[in-house]
């Protein structure tokens, strides 16, 4: 299921969009899993967040993002972000439960 968002306004850029405390990795590319193995070890698996039209490029959530939303018909627009596994690592990803949160913030005009 895609995370939606519709937009009727002006969205051109947010500043900062994603945010969320310890849960976005250090290249921006994915949401770190909270949930840990039997063992207490990660299982190598994550979030990437991304947009409908580029479906195999993360969306880098430590940077600025530009929807493209421009606001300049009177029909409503949409922004459609989907969440996708992500492989960790070097090591073989472990099944189980992903378990994660970020923040999305918008600036419109």
């Amino acid at each position: 299921n895609p995370l939606r968002g519709r937009l009727t306004r002006n969205l051109i850029y947010s500043t900062k969009p994603f945010s969320s405390a310890n849960t976005i990795s250090d290249d921006g590319k994915y949401l770190i899993n909270q949930q840990m193995n039997a063992q207490g070890n990660p299982q190598n698996v994550g979030v990437a967040i991304v947009k409908q039209s580029a479906e195999t490029q993360p969306i880098l959530l430590n940077q600025p993002l530009d929807s493209g939303v421009n606001g300049s018909t009177s029909t409503p627009e949409s922004l459609n972000f989907y969440a996708k596994y992500y492989k960790v690592g070097s090591d073989a990803a472990e099944p189980g439960q992903v378990k994660t949160m970020v923040t999305y913030s918008i600036s419109y005009l």
